[in-house]
């Protein structure tokens, strides 16, 4: 058998490496759906077209290879990083469906969603015994050490294996086209995954979510997503722990309060720490200051030394933008130039407690447990400290739930893929959902959460 590839930490080393990667890439529609309308996109005259097809054909020279890596790079915004992932995800994808194609039922319809389906639910008994102690385990060595290429090769499976239209539904922008394909595909995966709502989150991504409006329209782009959904479902803890490495502000107490445009609302950032040091977000709140209530607006996501995102509560959607700290201001700003997302202005500064009594009376008086109660409301769950957990026993076979009334409850360790990672120190949370009275047991930072009435009860 072929070994799969990861080309994690590869380097081009000379022409030869990028002319084989590039001819690979130009025989797929992963950058346009043909030679002349990549040509197009580049920038090409028509009479120097020629050079991208004697680039897939094998035959060009090392100054047509560096011409078009440039062009790509600047029109496409794809580096050669992401061009060695595009081509580890063709090649992977083809020795996948030759090593899988013998195990499947070739006559039934759905063949494509049943072969990547176990590499998700992690139940491979329909396999047969051969393939699960040869070929398989040579997959699942991928997922070990290479996972984003293990995930995007069954992806771009999915979407070659089941000839996916995207370049042909011209009518629709970037987003729509990439929604009319997640979507089905994520929503199947919803019902046998209820308790998953972070890989829930993916699949309605470009649908509720504005932080793809600048990515690169190609398929390429749509597989990557697809990629990290089918990961989030498959390792939800492993894609938190990637999503969780958005950044606290340095310099910043644990409650930050700021003043924005108006000033009779007092802004406060209350951070909540990642998995990994320095890590972690911040929930937003608004103080009126007469009646020193908080409402919760947003939570805030620090990614880089510039770019952040903003998830708003009031409309459940997830905003891309930039900021700059400059003394004791911060400054955001968004993809419109008019937007103020989360209606607090596009420019605060900092206020010290230790200026204002005022102040340092209001932070004595906002419990953490009032601003954990704001958040889930926020969110659309009442939060009851009589239903919070006393304790939490994990065995081989069991979760176990002893809730602050005295109810007691159980759950197959089973019944999702998460339950058999977690420890009895995560953090968990009971609430009511506000539009229909259902109560959920939620582990918040890693975005999972279960009905109640799907425990049994002790």
């Amino acid at each position: 058998m072929h070994n799969l590839a990861s080309n994690s930490g590869m380097i081009m080393e000379n022409c030869d490496d990028i002319f084989r990667l590039l001819s690979a890439i130009l025989n797929t529609q992963l950058l346009a759906p043909s030679v002349n309308a990549l040509a197009e996109k580049l920038g090409y005259g028509v009479s120097s077209r020629s050079s991208i097809n004697r680039i897939k054909k094998g035959i060009a020279g090392s100054g047509a290879v560096d011409t078009l890596v440039n062009r790509i790079h600047q029109h496409l915004n794809i580096d050669v990083n992401a061009l060695m992932r595009m081509e580890a995800a063709i090649q992977n994808a083809y020795h996948f469906e030759k090593l899988i194609k013998p195990q499947m039922n070739l006559g039934h319809k759905d063949w494509q969603f049943h072969a990547i389906y176990p590499f998700i639910s992690h139940d491979y008994s329909h396999f047969s015994p051969e393939f699960r102690k040869g070929d398989m385990q040579r997959m699942l060595l991928l997922e070990l050490t290479a996972p984003r290429a293990f995930f995007n090769m069954l992806a771009y499976f999915y979407i070659v294996s089941t000839d996916v239209k995207y370049y042909q539904k011209k009518s629709l922008t970037h987003k729509q086209r990439c929604a009319e394909i997640i979507e089905p595909l994520g929503e199947r995966l919803i019902r046998m995954f209820p308790s998953n709502g972070l890989a829930a989150g993916l699949v309605y991504s470009y649908s509720i979510s504005d932080l793809f409006n600048a990515e690169t329209p190609i398929l390429w782009s749509l597989v990557e997503t697809i990629g990290s959904m089918l990961q989030a479902f498959a390792s939800p803890l492993d894609s938190t722990y990637k999503e969780s490495r958005s950044r606290l502000l340095p310099g910043l107490p644990e409650r930050a309060y700021w003043r924005g445009k108006d000033n009779n609302i007092i802004l406060l950032l209350w951070s909540r720490h990642g998995k990994e040091p320095a890590s972690g977000h911040y929930e937003l709140f608004a103080i009126e200051k007469n009646s020193k209530i908080p409402v919760s607006i947003a939570s805030l996501f620090f990614m880089s030394d510039e770019i952040m995102s903003a998830y708003l509560k009031r409309t459940s959607r997830s905003q891309f933008g930039v900021y700059n700290i400059a003394g004791d201001s911060i400054s955001f700003e968004w993809e419109n130039p008019n937007d103020d997302p989360m209606q607090t202005g596009n420019k605060w500064e900092l206020l010290s407690p230790d200026s204002s009594q005022s102040l340092r009376e209001l932070d004595r008086s906002l419990t953490d447990d009032a601003l954990t109660r704001e958040m889930a409301h926020g969110e659309g769950f009442d939060f009851d400290f009589a239903m919070q957990p006393a304790d939490v026993i994990i065995s081989r076979t069991q979760l176990s739930l002893l809730l602050n009334n005295g109810s007691k409850y159980s759950i197959d360790i089973n019944f999702a893929p998460f339950l058999s990672k977690l420890t009895p120190a995560e953090p968990l949370m009971v609430c009511r959902q506000l539009s229909d009275g259902r109560i959920f047991a939620i582990w918040p930072e890693i975005r999972q959460s279960i009905p109640l009435d799907l425990f049994t009860t002790i």
